[in-house]
């Protein structure tokens, strides 16, 4: 079943039930259980957290990018 050996044993890869389990909970959630949550409620402020994550991202793909970056230009690495 699997063409790599190494990876057979890995979390969620030993079959389809529980990728297919995680997406039908994830679509009962946003269909059905959300929107049942939030109806008498106010929307969440997160205008703070969602700036903070955008920086951290910003960070962590400049960081991603240089490493990349060094390496190509010192070992003269081709694609």
């Amino acid at each position: 079943m699997f063409l790599d050996k190494r990876v057979a044993n890995w979390f969620l890869m030993e079959s389809y039930t529980p990728t297919l389990i995680i997406t039908a909970v994830y679509v009962l959630f946003v269909t059905w259980i959300g929107p049942k949550f939030m109806e008498n409620r106010e929307p969440y402020k997160l205008k703070w957290p969602i700036v903070i994550y955008n920086f951290v991202c910003i960070a962590i793909n400049f960081h991603i990018c240089k490493e990349v970056s060094v390496v190509f230009f010192k070992f003269m690495y081709s694609a």
